[in-house]
């Protein structure tokens, strides 16, 4: 993924193709349009949420680095 942002403005493009074009709102927000690769345009709207007031007092453990059990990754080739 690779991106830019002028000002409020923000624009974003995903290794398979798709463009996101939207702007920054106040910091919090960012709205826009998201062009899949096939044409579909599809609205978004997203906003930062500040945490639970305790989050910090539970933080969550970190995930194991190599899980038990795990299958190995697939050979490159």
């Amino acid at each position: 993924m690779a991106g830019a942002v002028f000002g409020d403005k923000m624009y974003v493009l995903h290794g398979a193709g798709h463009v996101f074009e939207g702007e920054i709102a106040g910091g919090r927000e960012i709205s826009g349009v998201l062009t899949t690769v096939g044409g579909k345009k599809l609205p978004l709207h997203a906003q930062r949420i500040p945490p639970p007031p305790d989050a910090d007092a539970h933080p969550l453990p970190d995930p194991p680095l190599s899980p038990e059990r795990a299958t190995p990754p697939p050979p490159n080739g």
